[in-house]
């Protein structure tokens, strides 16, 4: 992008410049056809190739007026912030995000080889995504304008919409999806999670078809232990199988593939171990670049004991003859997975609330593991502490963990003095390291530990409307139980 053609202009405008063997051509400016009237290429907007190399997308808006000069004395200007009640944003939102809006650009294409230009993005349709990783032939377009009012006292919503990126042209889908509305890889169906109706939903794009996923899964995809007055979450999904031929979510324990048309049985890909288990299995990216969950080649899946709290991974193949392979379970965290892309050799974080996140590595079996950092050897100079899991029965009977931080050198025979932080759920965060820090809203675990407090942190299923009974009914039979 260059304003070097009207750069004399108070208002400069922007064109598009390409580049081939040395030489530099406009191929996109104010004028050129497929740009809405008066609109132009903007510098505010990020410019950005296709995987295939065909296309550029570039950011648009309407060319810039100069700014009238203001003569007025700058100590009797004046500012004022004038509203409406029937404003989409409140006022402070308003102003919170002027910049950002004044700096928005409009998404537009260029094909580099017939030298077309479609606009994608326009001011209905703000937010475009382009299918096969910017080659596709459809785009996924979504707005938010009618509801914007409503995330004053409701929550998010937005219209889902198909571009066709040949000629611009669009299509409604969905209409009012609280959540967020993707597109597969391929560009054949749009999917979205309902958290109203607990279900994943897909559009097939070119017949419009709408289906309910998970309708006959037969187990829950919402956290079922999501306390929220609010519409519930889902567990996530891991993505696609080759071809869009399949859409992977996850109930609380395992990995399931759903057929996008309907049609098909859904699939259980980790073969009901993690339920028969209570283990919590999710698919590892190891390759960010490839777009699909493969079939024929093993996946890496991270393992969370629900009630003891180990990790660790393992390996499977969702072809549907291979049941997951324990590779390593421990009672630590394991972060930050990766593998050498030429190499069968995986990198990994492993820490405890003791034991500092290093980094280590292993082979692809996870065997041969050692340690390679020492990131933080000034921890030996300092008193720590240890986290230990503690079950408890709630008031009102409700079987509940948490964790109980001591400090170092913890004598059972002696008095300590004892805080309780209470919020929520922390108990999966057993084997969590925490950096000492200063903290505005929460307690830093290992700086009072250390000054030899021991710090105890309760689960609290909330009844809604009763955050306060709650909170009572979990924490008290907790505190009297140690």
């Amino acid at each position: 992008l260059t304003d070097r053609d009207d750069r004399d202009n108070e208002a400069p405008d922007f064109a598009l410049y390409v580049a081939t063997d040395g030489e530099a051509s406009a191929r996109a400016s104010l004028g050129t056809t497929g740009l809405p009237s008066g609109w132009a290429p903007s510098d505010e907007g990020s410019v950005s190739f296709s995987e295939s190399g065909q296309r550029v997308f570039f950011g648009t808006t309407d060319a810039p007026e100069p700014e009238p000069e203001d003569e007025t004395p700058e100590d009797e200007r004046v500012v004022v912030d004038i509203w409406n009640w029937k404003d989409p944003y409140l006022q402070p939102m308003q102003l919170l995000q002027r910049s950002q809006e004044e700096d928005r650009t409009y998404q537009a294409v260029l094909d580099l080889q017939s030298g077309r230009v479609v606009q994608l993005a326009t001011e209905g349709i703000p937010s475009v995504s382009v299918a096969d990783r910017g080659d596709g032939s459809v785009a996924l377009g979504t707005s938010n304008l009618e509801y914007r009012q409503l995330v004053s006292w409701d929550g998010r919503y937005s219209d889902a919409y198909v571009i066709d990126v040949e000629d611009g042209s669009t299509r409604q889908v969905a209409e009012m999806i609280r959540g967020q509305a993707r597109l597969s890889p391929g560009g054949k169906y749009v999917t979205w999670w309902d958290g109203f109706e607990t279900a994943w939903f897909a559009v097939e794009v070119e017949s419009g078809q709408k289906t309910n996923l998970t309708e006959n899964l037969g187990v829950p995809v919402h956290d079922i232990l999501d306390d929220h007055p609010d519409a519930l979450r889902s567990y996530g999904s891991a993505g696609w199988t080759e071809g869009d031929r399949a859409f992977i979510v996850y109930d609380r324990f395992d990995a399931w593939a759903l057929d996008p048309s309907g049609r098909a049985a859904p699939r259980n890909l980790t073969e009901g171990v993690g339920r028969q288990s209570d283990v919590r299995f999710r698919v590892i990216d190891l390759d960010p670049d490839e777009p699909y969950v493969p079939t024929d080649s093993d996946v890496y899946l991270t393992a969370f004991h629900l009630y003891t709290k180990a990790s660790g991974v393992y390996r499977d193949r969702f072809d549907g003859n291979t049941a997951p392979e324990r590779l390593v379970m421990d009672d630590v965290r394991f972060a930050a997975i990766r593998k050498a892309e030429s190499a069968d050799v995986i990198l990994y974080e492993r820490s405890t609330f003791e034991e500092f996140p290093d980094v280590w590595v292993a082979d692809a079996d996870f065997a041969g593991a050692r340690k390679v950092t020492d990131a933080n050897p000034q921890q030996d100079e300092y008193l720590w502490g240890t986290a230990e899991l503690v079950e408890w029965t709630s008031t009102d009977g409700i079987p509940l963990q948490g964790i109980l931080y001591k400090p170092e050198g913890f004598d059972a025979s002696q008095e300590y003095p004892m805080m309780v932080y209470f919020y929520e759920r922390n108990s999966d965060g057993l084997h969590s390291y925490t950096v000492p820090a200063a903290g505005s809203s929460s307690i830093n675990r290992s700086s009072y530990v250390s000054r030899g407090y021991l710090l105890f942190v309760p689960d609290i299923p909330y009844a809604i409307g009763y955050p306060g009974e709650s909170a009572l009914d979990a924490v008290v039979p907790g505190v009297l139980g140690l």
